[in-house]
């Protein structure tokens, strides 16, 4: 990872560390279902944070273009990530070529968003046919679950709702990417992105981590909709001939 140096680029490059660490193999793990990027196939990394996936789909061989509204976190992208294509902007005003993606990304992007289904739409007409639009997202039925569990163990469980405004499951997410035009998605699990809630119970941590594996083998049935999984890893394609 690149080293940062002086002011806000030492906490961004704390926390870029922080990120890699932590999700390294899960990012590893979508490149490697994403495949060996064709030449000129371009990836849009939508809400690219600081820049870590982004950076690891350019040493792949993607062309990346990051969008990060933060200043300083687009400032960090370009500066210690070393990613050159790097652009703080209004997504759904911005000025794209149409059908020109291989692939588009989301990491917790919906939950921000006031008009989920104007993004969706903006993706798909981004994404030239055949594309994969990847989205990973919290799933508020898991969310609550475990808020009732630990509620029953004494804990408290915050939903973010100050900054999570939007609140999916697997049926509601279907419905609003049905919504944009999408085929039915797929949902896979590619690994955790983040430590649970009251993690530092490693009890709960062990909890969680045997439930989400259980969760992926079962995902792979075809009663995949009877399990609940922490968080919507998805990889979904615009509908032929909308």
């Amino acid at each position: 990872m690149p080293a940062a140096t002086g002011g806000v680029s030492t906490a961004y490059g704390a926390e870029a560390l922080k990120v890699y660490r932590q999700k390294h193999t899960y990012y590893t793990r979508v490149l490697d279902h994403l495949g060996k990027p064709t030449p000129g196939a371009l990836l849009l990394d939508l809400g690219a944070g600081i820049g870590v996936f982004a950076k690891l789909a350019v040493d792949r061989g993607w062309q990346v273009t990051a969008v990060e509204p933060s200043e300083g976190a687009s400032r960090f992208c370009r500066e210690h990530m070393g990613l050159q294509h790097v652009v703080a902007e209004d997504f759904l005003q911005a000025q794209r070529t149409p059908h020109s993606y291989s692939v588009i990304t989301m990491w917790c992007v919906l939950a921000h968003i006031p008009e989920p289904l104007s993004i969706l739409q903006r993706c798909h007409y981004l994404l030239r046919l055949g594309g994969v639009l990847f989205m990973h997202s919290p799933n508020v039925g898991f969310q609550l679950a475990y808020k009732r569990l630990l509620a029953a163990a004494g804990r408290e469980f915050l939903l973010h709702l100050d900054d999570h405004i939007i609140q999916f499951d697997r049926w509601s997410l279907s419905r609003t990417l049905g919504r944009a035009s999408f085929d039915p998605p797929r949902f896979r699990y590619f690994g955790e992105t983040a430590r649970c809630g009251n993690s530092e119970l490693p009890l709960l941590l062990t909890a969680k981590r045997c439930y989400n594996l259980v969760a992926a083998i079962l995902s792979q049935t075809s009663w995949w909709r009877t399990v609940l999984t922490s968080e919507l890893q998805i990889l979904v394609k615009p509908r032929a001939g909308s």
